[in-house]
Formats: structure tokens, C-alpha cells, sequence
């Protein structure tokens, strides 16, 4: 493997990251959206995308030599989580993030991320308190069938009956995290009851979860077990041989399936198995095409359109972009498949 773009995958994954902290406002919060046409500013907010941004800049601080001021932006953008949406339920250890009245699994997870990512940067305690009191309001809203309830009233605590394809893989990654950073079994044992009762169940394969094979990849890593293997091959199997997702011409949707399948490329380099070989180079092959569509996203200041004739751009686009060519970049630096 080497370089097979025209601009080296680090440098693209940094110049995104170095865009979405120039969108970060004097008190964190980041300018959400804009037409790169007009530079319009668009209005919305998401605080799950919120935390999803400050994870990927985060992770690309850990690839660059000087990484203090994209960490600073990192923690200025924390810093408007912590003011105005992190909320404790009633207990003292458990806290939960809120927007609009309501708290969202999803939000709960990618805020572990966020903050695990800027404490393995700069250790702070902090840091590391608030991610496990997010963690236990995930352990808490687990169901019977080892799913989890996805959105809740707050402070009155009513569920709500809306779903999300995307928030129990983001939940069990979090959780996941929570355990490579403190070595915690409370959150490894959790999040594999849930994984392997969910694998047993296809969760997240017609949906071609990519937060889900994050997830499985970092359990992975901790367990190897083979259903956790089998689970993250199911899903990229189905992204393979069901590529309509191309057919849309979007940026975020074809990232998002470059970043699921660079989960599984980690985990299967690890697992080494020889019979999967012609798997994992077809696998690759398809990121690498992924890669190339996403290119036509991109702009010279590191953003990333939506792509389908549209130029807004919006954090999440740049987010899953960014992540995607960073691991692509990270995969070839270890060597490949």
C-alpha cells in the first residue's frame, strides 16, 4: 500500500480537522452550517454532531507534531458541552447531555468519545469523571433484549418512542472507549452483553452501521471473541454487495461506510485470518474507491460539501470525512492489511 491519492490522506484528514476549529466560535459552539457557494450561514444545531466534531478533531491532534492549538480549540468547544448541556439526572454520578428538553442516547455516546479523546491528549480528571457519569446513564437506559432506550424527556425522565439507526452503536463505542481508557471491566462486560446478544440478531447489518463496527472493533480489541469477527463481517458483506448507498452522490453517507469498513480492516488485521485474505483486499478496495468519490466533496480549505448538487456544508460532513482519510491514513502507516 501507499499513497494512491493526489493530496496525502494526513494532510487531508488535517486540514479538515483544522477547518471544522476555525468554525468554533469564541464560546465553543461551532458555526453549524453554511452554503460554501455564498457562505451564507445557515441556522440548526445538533449537539450529538457537536461532540462527533470535537472526537474527530481530537483523534487528528494525536497525528500532528505541534497539537496544542486544535487542542485548546477541542476544549473551548468542551467547554460550551459542559455550560449548557450536561445535566446530572438526580444523582450525583450520573449525568446525562441535554438539548431542547431532551437527552439522546447517541449524544450520551459521542460525548464519551469527545471527552475521552481530549483527556488521552491532556489528562484531566475531569474529563475522565464526566465520561463515566455519562457512561452509567447509558449502563441504565439497557433494555431486557440488551438494546438500549434511545430518547428521553428531561429532567421529567419520559421515554420517547423515536429510534435511531445510529445511536446504540454510537452508546456501545463509548462504552467500549470507557473501558480501553480506564481499564473499568463494568463497562467492557456491558457493552459485550449487549454486542454479542444484538450480533445474534444481525443488529445493524441492512443498516450497514458504521457506528457499530467502531463499536466491534474496539471490543474487539479487548476480546477477540469470533462472533464479534463474524458480526463485523456480516455488515461490510452487506455494504459490498449493496452499494446503492453511492448511487445518492452525497459525501457523508459514502465516509460513513469508508470509516465502518476501516473498523473492520483494523480488527481483521488483527484477527489475521488467512481464509478471509481475498475478503479483506476486496474490502480495502472498496474503501479506496470510497475514498476517491469523497474527493469530489472537497474543498481547498479542508471542507466537505453534501454533495447532490447541493454546496452547504455542515460539521458532520467534515467530521466523517476527516475520520474516514484518517484512518485510512493510520491503516497504511501500520503496514496495511
Amino acid at each position: 500500500m501507499g499513497n494512491k491519492f493526489s493530496t496525502s490522506p494526513d494532510i487531508i484528514a488535517r486540514t479538515a480537522a483544522n477547518k471544522l476549529a476555525a468554525l468554533v466560535k469564541k464560546k465553543g459552539r461551532f458555526q453549524y452550517r453554511y452554503d460554501a457557494a455564498t457562505g451564507e450561514r445557515l441556522s440548526g444545531y445538533n449537539i450529538l454532531r457537536h461532540c462527533g466534531s470535537i472526537w474527530s478533531m481530537a483523534e487528528a491532534a494525536s497525528e500532528i507534531r505541534a497539537p496544542a492549538k486544535l487542542l485548546s480549540t477541542c476544549r473551548l468547544a468542551l467547554d460550551y458541552l459542559f455550560r449548557n448541556c450536561l445535566r446530572h439526572t438526580g444523582a450525583a454520578d450520573i449525568q446525562c447531555v441535554v438539548e431542547k428538553d431532551m437527552t439522546k442516547l447517541g449524544g450520551n455516546g459521542l460525548a464519551i468519545l469527545a471527552l475521552l479523546a481530549c483527556h488521552r491528549q491532556s489528562p484531566d480528571k475531569s474529563l475522565l469523571g464526566a465520561a463515566g457519569d455519562l457512561g452509567r446513564y447509558i449502563l441504565g437506559e439497557m433494555r431486557p433484549d440488551k438494546d438500549f432506550h434511545h430518547k428521553r424527556s428531561f429532567p421529567g425522565g419520559q421515554l420517547q418512542e423515536f429510534r435511531s439507526g445510529y445511536y446504540t452503536g454510537e452508546a456501545l463505542f463509548g462504552l467500549a472507549r470507557l473501558y480501553e481508557v480506564t481499564g473499568e471491566r463494568v463497562w467492557l462486560d456491558a457493552a459485550l452483553k449487549s454486542e454479542l446478544a444484538l450480533a445474534s440478531r444481525d443488529y445493524g447489518v441492512e443498516e450497514q452501521s458504521h457506528w457499530c463496527l467502531y463499536a466491534i472493533d474496539s471490543l474487539h480489541q479487548s476480546e477477540p471473541f469470533p462472533e464479534l469477527y463474524e458480526h463485523g463481517r456480516r455488515i461490510v458483506e452487506h455494504i459490498i454487495e449493496y452499494p446503492a448507498y453511492r448511487d445518492r452522490n452525497l459525501s457523508t453517507p459514502t465516509a460513513c461506510r469508508s470509516e465502518g469498513m476501516l473498523a473492520f480492516l483494523r480488527m481483521a488485521r488483527r484477527a489475521d485470518i488467512a481464509a478471509d485474505r481475498a475478503f479483506r483486499e476486496r474490502c480495502l478496495a472498496e474503501v479506496e474507491e470510497n475514498l476517491r468519490l469523497q474527493l469530489q466533496f472537497r474543498r481547498p480549505d479542508g471542507a466537505f460539501v453534501e454533495g447532490g448538487g447541493k454546496s452547504r456544508v455542515r460539521i458532520d460532513f467534515i467530521q466523517h470525512n476527516l475520520s474516514s482519510f484518517l484512518d485510512y491514513h493510520r491503516l497504511v502507516r501500520a503496514g496495511g492489511i
